[in-house]
């Protein structure tokens, strides 16, 4: 993965098009944004595309393979 950390991907990565913000991946997890950004800031969160000075997105593919990677570790 590209990036300064596992935490972000460069744009290169990702069509703009496709990228949600922060209320639209916490709407699509159905998580608070706050709490979206406390597991991203943990190192817990599925990794951001940085497309501007503190303008993160991420991609739902990314989102959904998060999502389903905690489901298996509660199983």
């Amino acid at each position: 993965m590209s990036g300064t950390d596992m935490k972000t991907k460069t744009i290169e990565s990702a069509a703009p098009a496709t990228l949600l913000d922060a209320a639209g991946a916490a709407a699509l997890l159905g998580l608070t944004r706050g709490s979206l950004y406390n597991l991203r800031n943990a190192g817990d969160f599925a990794p951001a595309v940085v497309i501007g000075r503190g303008t993160l997105r991420w991609e739902p593919a990314d989102l959904m393979a998060w999502a389903r990677g905690k489901k298996e570790m509660a199983a």
